[in-house]
């Protein structure tokens, strides 16, 4: 009994080779922008003017759109914090939830992943052609949810497939 449920854990670790290194190293590498994206407030003005220069290429960083820490903008707008969120939350929850993503299928998950950005698209459109202005939340959860969705498919999509058990040794070969 203890042999078969090894074998289901190893088998929903797939995604994670060797011990979970390459899982790990993949969270740590997503964690490492969002953290640069929250470090403004929490150190020096000049390091600060460094971080916002090295994300202006990325967002508008719009004043009236991002998040303020103590009166310290983030160096990214909601919808970009919402983004690098969502891509680490979906490393973190890839292992656990690539099953769901085989059980769909290559058209369907790409559904969910068109959907998912299809909604943040929305989003954004509806406050451009003026239905309705947007709020905060709105753009953090919209680039949350797209990020997470496109994070954990990218991580189904290039992890290597589950490998099958090992027959048992006194199992008779054809």
């Amino acid at each position: 009994m203890k042999e078969a449920s090894s074998r289901i854990v190893q088998s929903q670790w797939a995604i994670v080779p060797a011990g979970g290194w390459l899982w790990l190293g993949g969270v740590i590498a997503t964690a490492l922008p969002l953290v640069a994206v929250w470090l403004p407030p929490f150190v020096a003005p000049e390091v600060q003017a460094v971080l916002m220069r090295v994300f202006l290429p990325l967002c508008h960083q719009l004043p009236a759109r991002s998040i303020h820490w103590h009166g310290v903008q983030l160096a990214v707008c909601d919808r970009c914090t919402g983004l690098y969120t969502g891509i680490f939350v979906g490393a973190c929850i890839a292992p656990w939830i690539r099953t769901g993503w085989q059980r769909l299928g290559a058209r369907r998950a790409s559904w969910v992943l068109l959907g998912s950005g299809a909604l943040l698209g929305i989003h954004w459109l509806l406050p451009v052609v003026g239905v309705w202005p947007g709020t905060m939340l709105g753009r953090y959860a919209t680039g949350v949810i797209f990020g997470s969705v496109a994070s954990s498919y990218v991580w189904h999509v290039l992890a290597p497939p589950a490998r099958a058990a090992a027959p048992p040794e006194s199992a008779p070969r054809c």
